[in-house]
């Protein structure tokens, strides 16, 4: 991606802003008359944290930070006319939150936990993993989740695991301090009983002395975790700027990250030179620890990182050496036995991490080198062994002043505040209960878990506490920090220590004031005062005086850092002046309402706000574009989820085209004029005669009202392989000689066979160059002979030929695509290459289709390596994959779909149809589909083929839910009542192309059927009634949105004008155009982003010249497109 310098936009930055006022004079400020400042935020309630904390109104901002902080009247008289005046709203801002200690916002590439509730979700989790992993390699999870959110509260280990993983190893990463191994994991690394355990660690048994896979802080040595997947420099950019966004999210606006190595602090140093933090840094520096630790290794270690003790300025700057002397709470070090844990009959006192004597001297060396320590200690018996060695240094140099810091400090001492304050040692607490009280409780007895951290304690004796998450161990929001030590309240409804309680405005001066004094930066944050960095958060109340029950009810609205908006809340956003207004209009928003307003703004790409004409223009600035629609309708993007766009491109690129011409003159001549400029044995490959999609009325309508033949071809194109393909309807295929004699088609041979019938000439036997059946839905050796001699085009120009496909969507409506059955990999680098090159109007979704000639085994090992389809799918907004097709029968034309009765063939035989696999690979495929999570779609027609794809799904079910997977039923033309009911039941979704009926109407699903199954071919109404999600879809023929739109609500006869209507299809307008819009953007998960126009979705409309909503029926088909309009960019316009 391309990483911008720190620069907003000014209708973010200004994301409260109501207007312009010019103004001047003073106000308490730092700022002169002639330097009028850059913007002023007014109308709010400032809590300052200054050191009387006093509240204001009002702030000025220039050059990222504030030059006055003072009254609305006092502030608004600064103001220039290039100054931004940003309303508040009355509400609460507060200096942007700290972090004092923190690894990470949580997550990555392993197992999910961090949404588990049950030690079976767990298992669930870890098993799905196992499904896709290849063998030999091991199933890790993500550190971010603690077994006291567990029902059980308890960890699961290793019989648990095995239950899931008999063979796979698995590690689970509990926080900081803590793995648990299944057996294939312990065998992989020969962990047994017999293995030594090491100095600081401990390897956890059952009670039976077998081994339970727990291996606590340096035991974790024992097993050597897989390294992570590489990453480019970009990409860990990329992710740490994503991490960033999430931080900036919950109003952080400084962290102090608890340990990192010297390639973390370079990859933050690269981003501070290119200008993309939106967050300050400090670190503390990875340090020596362990058994193995040494006062040698200080100076070696500090020189990897390449800085010195006060380099950085207040984007980037090391906070000191992080040291290590105890475990976490399962392993804190006591002075008096732990309650419970690990077998050892009340013995266990905690872990010695770093020796005693070694961790004095490298507190020793790291002062004499000028770098200031901030060390891990948990228990009481750590938290002294801190201030001793502390103590020990202060004794060869002085440390007063220089802010050494004790990290957690969960069990002080009493005499521990005194000696704290006269080094000035400072504390950097965290809210570990709120997740892990039941644990620290059964650890070590409810006495001292209540007291985890005794903040109330360290501020009474004068300790300054910097408040922090030691995220990912517990949640980083900086509001649940706040909220936990004013409330003690944890996440399993309990009070823990309630005495331990600090006041509202002592726990934001910890998350603020004091978690810059850490770093040495409180002159320059840390409260909002004139002359300081201009970091502050809105939130949605004052939290100063909600009830203790409300305060995990308080957002954040906005966050900012150095004057720049990092973050803003969407809830925010329809208050900002906009990009884009659209007015004067009927916009028929298709909402759960289906309201209708006037007019909508957009910012960003967004719908920010939808309503009457005067509330949309109250948000326009002096960059604003207004668009008056003069009445007309706008619609949602129009979402087409089977549209074949890719193949109806390639169709494109067929040469000579044979659209328009009325007589097998015209052909030859056109197909003369391709053969004069192509080399000598190479194909000419036409498009089909006639007019498309429908190719009507042939040869009927020719002139000559018969085919081309052989030796009209042969007239023009004698040294040239010549092939017209047929169009949607059973047409013959035409061949001239030299094409007849390269497939071997000669008056002796072949045969026809079931598919294919070769037209011959009665006297001699000669092929006449008709050949009927070769299409791609009847297999035959001739069809896959002629697939392997036809040319393939090029990737230029498959690519220019998908790219005038896609602007034909837009020309009529469609913003979004989901390519199905037949995409291949190759589309998807395509429309990746389109985009990258800015020729990708819209958006497209794509599934991979399944090979059903491969084997199970195959299939399943297939489904193992597509991870970036699995679950609701990957990818952005623009281009995402999701899921796998099964292309089950054909259609119904061809004799393909697969029926319970019997109907007549192309030929007027009778046939029940075909699929390609039984029911038992069917079922082994859906089931495969349901344990890689991976959404299956079905393409088929007949009601037989419905019958077993149901069959399969029941199966898969049965074993693993798919009730909310949305599996999807595409096209299903010819349902019974039983299979309605059973796929709502299943929770599937159903696409369907209901201009079958104009296509193929009455010679097919009435002549060719003995009973009234035409009555019931999409019974659309039948789908709508039961409450199943149907969306609209073209199948590569209609694209044109409106007229599918309208045939969806006649249901004729393209070819007679004969109704197909039906009580089982009779829709509504509102229907219809949800099929087009909200339900195709529910097919593909979207629909909290598109398929509505609504604040907050993707701004994605069609402007029609029309409202279809009230026109007699037959105009909607006449209606046209006059602009499109994907993510707020216009893609198509009609000409004037």
């Amino acid at each position: 991606m391309t990483i911008c310098a720190r620069s907003r936009r000014a209708a973010v930055v200004a994301a409260l802003m109501v207007g312009m006022l010019a103004g001047c004079g003073g106000g308490r400020s730092e700022l002169s008359q002639a330097s009028p400042p850059d913007a002023v935020y007014v109308n709010g309630r400032f809590l300052t944290v200054d050191e009387a904390f006093t509240t204001a109104e009002a702030v000025a901002l220039s050059d990222g930070r504030f030059v006055a902080v003072g009254t609305d009247a006092e502030v608004r008289a600064l103001a220039a006319d290039t100054t931004r005046i940003v309303d508040l709203g009355g509400r609460t801002v507060v200096p942007g939150f700290g972090d004092s200690h923190i690894h990470d916002a949580g997550g990555g590439p392993g197992v999910d936990l961090a949404g588990t509730r049950t030690i079976d979700d767990v298992l669930a989790a870890v098993a799905a993993r196992v499904e896709i992993t290849d063998p030999g390699d091991v199933v890790v999870s993500n550190s971010d989740w603690h077994e006291s959110q567990l029902v059980e509260d308890r960890l699961p280990l290793r019989r648990d695991l095995d239950t899931v993983a008999p063979e796979t190893p698995v590690v689970l990463v509990r926080g900081g301090h803590e793995y648990v191994l299944n057996s294939a994991a312990l065998a992989r690394w020969a962990i047994t009983t017999a293995t030594p355990v090491p100095a600081g660690g401990e390897v956890s048994r059952y009670d039976d002395g077998e081994l339970n896979g727990e291996l606590v802080d340096t035991a974790k040595a024992l097993a050597t975790l897989p390294p992570p997947a590489g990453r480019t420099r970009e990409e860990q950019i990329d992710d740490l700027l994503a991490e960033h966004a999430a931080l900036n999210a919950a109003g952080l606006t400084s962290i102090r990250y608890g340990a990192i190595g010297p390639p973390q602090y370079r990859l933050l140093e690269e981003m501070r030179q290119r200008g993309v933090l939106t967050i300050r840094v400090s670190a503390l520096l990875g340090g020596p620890r362990g058994p193995q630790a040494t006062a040698e290794s200080v100076g070696s270690t500090i020189e990897a990182f390449g800085v010195g003790p006060d380099d950085g300025d207040e984007w980037l700057r090391p906070a000191g050496i992080k040291l290590m002397v105890d475990g976490g709470y399962e392993g804190g070090l006591m002075r008096e036995p732990y309650a419970e844990p690990y077998g050892k009959g009340g013995t266990f006192r905690g872990l010695q991490v770093t020796p005693r004597d070694s961790y004095v001297e490298i507190v020793k060396e790291i002062n004499r080198l000028g770098w200031r320590p901030g060390t891990h200690a948990v228990g009481d018996d750590a938290v002294e062994q801190v201030i001793a060695a502390y103590e020990a240094a202060h004794a060869e140099t002085s440390i007063v002043g220089r802010r050494w810091v004790l990290e957690h400090g969960f069990l002080p001492s009493p005499d521990h505040f005194e000696r704290m304050n006269a080094l000035g040692i400072a504390l950097t607490a965290q809210h570990h209960p709120y997740v892990a009280g039941p644990a620290m409780t059964r650890y070590w007895g409810a006495e001292r878990a209540a007291r985890v951290p005794p903040v109330r304690e360290y501020l009474d004796g004068g300790v300054i506490a910097a408040s922090g998450s030691d995220s990912g161990v517990v949640p980083f929001p900086p509001l649940q920090t706040f909220a936990y030590f004013v409330s003690r309240a944890t996440m399993h409804g309990s009070i823990l220590g309630a005495e331990h309680k600090v006041t509202r405005e002592e726990a934001l001066r910890m998350a603020t004031w004091n978690n810059a004094y850490l770093t040495f930066e409180e002159e320059i944050k840390g409260s909002i005062e004139p002359g300081k960095l201009a970091d502050f958060v809105v939130l949605s109340d004052d939290l100063l005086t909600v009830p203790d029950d409300q305060l995990d009810e308080i957002a954040v609205l906005m966050t900012v850092v150095g004057g720049e908006v990092v973050f803003t809340d969407a809830s925010l956003e329809a208050a900002a002046p906009v990009d884009l207004l659209l007015v004067n209009g009927n916009v028929v928003t298709v909402d759960s309402e289906f309201s209708v307003a006037q007019a909508v703004a957009i910012s960003d790409g967004r719908f920010v706000r939808v309503g009457r004409n005067p509330e949309v223009r109250a948000l326009a600035g002096p960059d604003t574009r207004v668009v008056d629609l003069e009445g007309r309708t706008v619609v949602p993007g129009f979402i087409d989820t089977h549209s074949h766009t890719f193949r109806r491109g390639e169709r494109g690129l067929r040469s000579p085209s044979l659209v328009g011409l009325g007589s097998v003159r015209a052909i030859v001549e056109a197909i003369g004029a391709e053969a004069a400029r192509t080399p000598t044995g190479e194909w000419i490959v036409t498009t089909p005669i006639g007019e498309p999609p429908d190719y009507f009325h042939l040869p009927g309508s020719l002139e000559e009202q018969r085919w081309p033949t052989r030796a009209d071809l042969d007239a023009v194109a004698p040294e040239n392989p010549v092939y017209i393909p047929i169009g949607i309807w059973p047409y013959p295929v035409i061949f001239n000689s030299e094409a007849l004699s390269r497939l071997g088609i000669t008056a002796s041979g072949p045969e026809d066979d079931r598919h294919v019938r070769i037209h011959r000439d009665p006297s001699t036997g000669e092929p006449t160059g008709l050949i009927e059946g070769m299409i791609f839905y009847l297999p035959s050796p001739l069809w896959g002979a002629l697939q392997r001699m036809l040319p393939r085009p090029t990737p230029e120009q498959q690519r220019d030929a998908v790219r005038t496909a896609l602007r034909e969507n837009t020309a009529a409506g469609v913003t979004t695509i989901f390519e199905s059955h037949g995409a291949q990999p190759e589309f998807l680098e395509h429309y990746r290459a389109l985009r990258a090159s800015g020729d990708l109007p819209g958006r497209m979704v794509m599934s991979y289709s399944v090979n059903s000639a491969d084997s199970v085994d195959a299939i399943d090992r297939w489904m193992g390596r597509l991870a970036d389809a699995s679950g609701r799918g990957s990818g952005d907004d623009v281009i995402r994959t999701l899921g796998v097709t099964v292309a089950f029968d054909g259609a119904t034309q061809f004799g393909a779909a697969y029926m319970y009765e019997p109907y007549l063939d192309i030929y007027g035989e009778p046939t029940t149809g075909s699929t390609p696999m039984d029911q038992a690979k069917l079922s082994a495929i859906a089931e495969l589909a349901a344990r890689h999570d991976l959404r299956l779609q079905f393409t088929f027609a007949g009601d037989a083929a419905a019958e077993m794809i149901l069959t399969a799904i029941e199966s898969a079910n049965a074993q693993t839910s798919i009730v909310d997977r949305r599996w999807l039923m595409q096209h299903f033309q010819h349902p019974t009542p039983d299979h309605v009911r059973r796929t709502e039941r299943l929770g599937l979704h159903v696409t369907g192309y209901t201009a079958v009926d104009y296509s193929k109407g009455a010679a097919v699903y009435v002549d060719r059927f003995e009973s009234d199954l035409w009555k019931n071919v999409i019974p659309t109404r039948w789908w709508f009634d039961a409450g199943v999600n149907l969306a609209q879809s073209t199948d590569g023929a209609h694209y044109e949105a409106l007229f599918t739109l309208w045939e969806s609500l006649v249901r004729i006869d393209g070819r007679t004008g004969q109704s197909l209507m039906s009580p089982a299809k009779r829709i509504s307008r509102e229907e219809a155009l949800r099929m087009y819009t909200i339900n195709g953007a529910r097919v593909v998960f979207m629909e909290d982003r598109l398929g509505s126009i609504e604040p907050g979705k993707l701004a994605d409309l069609v402007v029609l010249d029309r409202d279809i909503m009230t026109v007699p029926v037959d105009e909607i088909r006449d209606a046209q497109v006059m602009l499109t309009m994907v993510g707020g960019e216009i893609v198509y316009e009609a000409a004037p």
